[in-house]
């Protein structure tokens, strides 16, 4: 997580999603009740070292590297979370104030901590006593993570990719990056993924396309589709972009647009139209080629020059 992003929690209200908790000394006392019912809920993050309004109190220092070792210890401890589910919390420094950052996936298994089970409403957490409550976590969790079964798809078109996969939606209709919730569409592999150290962020996909679109596909807009079947659309680089990105020098933009204009010409026809002479246009033609963005098609005696286009689907 950027320090951007964590800011920006800073400034929102305790929810469903998000809790803040102060930790001067040690651990806070409720804190694997907060870890519980996230993972029996939607998952969400946790920031220690905040008031309930977002305030940071911060931890001291010392304590940082004891907070983070008992916290992956006691995650995966059963006699303190039952199945374990093992954190990786973050470290951070606001001015001169140290934080603990932690995100808790949404669990496809039921949890309890100390005996009890909980769940989360709002910005609060509840132990749950009665059978139908417990019940009932497990009736959500049996329904959402059934496998739903349909082939996923990569597909590339001359003006954009697009890629479909099985879904189980949380919502419908395009996702705002801006202001999105994010829930892994497969708990068991982020929680592989995860303990291996080999996941970001839940939603980094989705935050780290739309961050780079302008540098890949300068008017190119990326949209994420949630229904039953996931969809992402990826606009690709329109030519002239990437002949700008290359870096091309002036001799070697003036073979490109000649190219674009006169599709198929061969050798000898470039020689004589760019008044090139044979060792530096060949010199030029071998870079371009070999930075995809010239291609010769045809024989070598009634073969051409084309500029290299997107591919269709």
């Amino acid at each position: 997580m950027s320090i951007e992003r964590l800011k920006q929690l800073l400034t929102q209200s305790e929810n469903i999603r998000l809790e803040f908790k102060e930790a001067a000394i040690d651990l806070p006392k409720n804190l694997f009740e907060t870890v519980c019912a996230m993972l029996n809920r939607d998952g969400g993050n946790i920031i220690l070292g905040a008031d309930d309004n977002g305030f940071v109190t911060g931890i001291p220092f010392p304590q940082i590297t004891t907070m983070v070792t008992n916290l992956v210890n006691l995650s995966n401890n059963p006699q303190k979370l039952d199945p374990p589910f093992i954190l990786f919390p973050q470290t951070y420094q606001i001015a001169d104030k140290w934080l603990i950052y932690l995100q808790v996936p949404a669990s496809s298994q039921v949890h309890k901590t100390n005996g009890h089970f909980y769940d989360r409403s709002h910005d609060g957490d509840f132990k749950l006593n009665q059978p139908h409550q417990i019940a009932q976590i497990y009736n959500r969790k049996r329904t959402h993570y059934t496998e739903n079964i349909y082939p996923c798809s990569f597909i590339i078109y001359h003006d954009h990719v697009e890629t479909q996969n099985a879904n189980n939606p949380h919502g419908t209709g395009p996702i705002n990056p801006n202001d999105f919730t994010p829930f892994p569409k497969n708990p068991t592999l982020v929680k592989f993924f995860i303990q291996l150290g080999w996941a970001e962020e839940l939603g980094s996909g989705v935050l780290n396309i739309t961050r780079l679109m302008k540098k890949y596909a300068s008017k190119g807009i990326p949209q994420f589709i949630e229904d039953n079947i996931f969809k992402t659309t990826i606009p690709l680089p329109d030519r002239v972009a990437m002949i700008e990105n290359a870096g091309l020098n002036a001799g070697l933009k003036i073979i490109v647009e000649w190219i674009a204009d006169h599709p198929g010409n061969q050798y000898q026809e470039l020689a004589t139209a760019l008044n090139r002479s044979p060792r530096t246009l060949e010199r030029q033609i071998k870079k371009l080629t070999e930075l995809n963005i010239i291609q010769r098609i045809g024989s070598k005696k009634t073969g051409g020059y084309y500029v290299v286009k997107s591919n269709n689907s």
